[in-house]
């Protein structure tokens, strides 16, 4: 029986910081000059890093281990790993633009970030100072103490130890290392000055020096060697806005390298790899077709990644991640995407895209207006309304944003990814009462349930029996910070998970 490796990741997204945080890491960005790189080998699973967000090879350097399993052998199962997130802008001249800050890559044409044609400078995410040892020639990584900084700029605020000096900036906390080996970096996207999409979009109002999208990543890396995640890679990516530009459309995605059974540098066998995807797992994994690798080695495992968290929804009225079944609302189906003809006081719904609150008033003779972002869409009487998908808009003014989330596979076959998911009918209310619909980390409600006053009413600083008490310890009611409510639930996130999937193919 073949051996299924499975290359993890999980996604967090947050949009804002604390004030103190901010002040102790501004005037920090993204520095090619600080480029370095670490690896991971605490478990069968052996790959290289780069400090900017490469995994995996960088220029096909003969010292970098391309996600090698298992550890100790040549068989390669990733080129290169790299980050996209992609922002659709208003420039400053009224110009729609898209913007993607990616990481440098790997080398390959497909997915290699952007230089400048005169200077050569990278164009993509790079790495903050201050976060590694200046006198180093590592990425900083629990196991390597010398690879540390003297004391970490995104803990300045800490009032009792301020920077952590000495201490490893831990996931779980401070000089703890729960992992078997920890990775950490910081960087951004500062440097991404594409013209012309950039020339006249701004994404700090306080720094026009500033390029990119005003996105800066805190990355972790963490392996265990237990035998039940032996081989594979848990990565957190933590993406922030920390311009003054608020993004409407933003989108993340990630590219395995799908160099599936090669060995070292020069053995390629790639041209016959392929792969799939499943929308209920949220998982993509790529595979040898044929089963042996360079040289006639078999058999050659798969390769995989999967969301285990990943950013919510919680405007569109679905329930994108399907833990509220048990609850009321309706059910998408096909009908929902057929083409409507409305008319004069037939009920439609109303949103306003600013506070997302739905209305539900009958068509005017007149027919109506409704402002999004820069634009203002019509609707009257006569019209025909059909749902586009992946626009963000409500077409067909039922109050479900993008209940059409169609997807082409191979060839010309339609397949609606939110087929049988429940939904909110904001023309009946069904579903307006089911706290797992639509669910958010930060509406003061423990959707699912699960806080339990017994064991959870420990304060906002989620920790027992502090010295003096804090905030709502032991009050019998659940306060942010605490255990299984809101920000320390990822269940309460309507989580989009793996919403696409593209497969590139390419020869020998």
């Amino acid at each position: 029986m073949k051996k299924i490796i499975y290359y993890f990741f999980i996604i967090i997204i947050c949009l804002t910081i604390p004030f103190g945080l901010f002040a102790q890491m501004q005037g920090l960005h993204g520095d090619v000059n600080e480029i370095k790189k670490g690896e991971h080998s605490g478990n069968l699973f052996h790959l290289t890093f780069y400090n900017d967000g490469t995994l995996g090879t960088y220029e096909n350097d003969p010292e970098d281990f391309a996600g090698v399993w298992p550890i100790g052998t040549e068989h390669r199962y990733l080129m290169d790993g790299n980050v996209f997130v992609g922002s659709q802008v208003i420039d400053e001249q009224g110009n729609r633009r898209e913007i993607i800050s990616e990481v440098r890559g790997g080398g390959g044409t497909i997915s290699r970030g952007d230089q400048d044609p005169e200077t050569g400078e990278w164009q993509t995410f790079l790495p903050l100072p201050r976060f590694t040892n200046p006198a180093g020639v590592h990425a900083a990584m629990s196991k390597w103490t010398d690879s540390w900084p003297g004391y970490w700029p995104d803990k300045n605020d800490d009032l009792t130890d301020p920077g952590w000096p000495g201490q490893w900036n831990g996931y779980f906390g401070k000089g703890i290392k729960n992992a078997d080996e920890e990775s950490y970096f910081v960087s951004d996207d500062y440097n991404n000055d594409e013209s012309p999409l950039c020339d006249y979009f701004f994404p700090d109002s306080t720094d026009r020096n500033r390029k990119g999208l005003g996105v800066r990543m805190y990355f972790r890396g963490f392996q265990w060697s237990n035998v039940l995640v032996e081989d594979g890679l848990f990565v957190l990516f933590d993406l922030e806005n920390i311009g003054t530009h608020h993004h409407d459309k933003v989108v993340f995605g990630y590219k395995f390298g799908n160099n599936i059974g090669d060995v070292g540098v020069d053995g390629w066998d790639a041209g016959d790899d392929s792969g799939k995807y499943s929308k209920d797992e949220d998982v993509a994994y790529l595979y040898d077709y044929d089963n042996s690798g360079y040289g006639g080695y078999t058999p050659v495992g798969y390769f995989g990644g999967a969301f285990l968290e990943s950013p919510g929804n919680a405007h569109d009225g679905i329930d994108n991640d399907n833990d509220g079944a048990d609850g009321s609302g309706a059910i998408i189906n096909h009908g929902m995407f057929a083409d409507k003809i409305v008319q004069t006081n037939d009920l439609i719904v109303v949103i306003d895209y600013k506070t997302f609150e739905r209305s539900v008033i009958p068509m005017p003779a007149e027919g109506i207006t409704i402002p999004y972002q820069d634009e203002v869409y019509t609707f009257g009487p006569g019209d025909t309304l059909r749902e586009r998908p992946h626009n963000l808009i409500d077409d067909n003014l039922n109050g479900i944003i993008d209940e059409n989330n169609s997807a082409e596979i191979e060839e010309g076959i339609i397949t609606y990814l939110n087929i049988g998911l429940k939904y909110i009918d904001y023309l009946t209310g069904n579903g307006l009462d089911n706290p797992m619909l639509d669910e958010r980390r930060d509406d003061g409600v423990d959707n699912d349930g699960d806080w339990d006053p017994l064991f959870d009413d420990v304060g906002m600083d989620g920790v027992q029996d502090t010295i003096n008490p804090d905030l709502g310890e032991g009050d019998g009611y659940y306060t942010d910070g605490e255990p299984h409510f809101d920000k320390t639930d990822i269940d309460e996130t309507d989580m989009l998970g793996l919403t696409s999937f593209v497969l590139y193919i390419w020869e020998d």
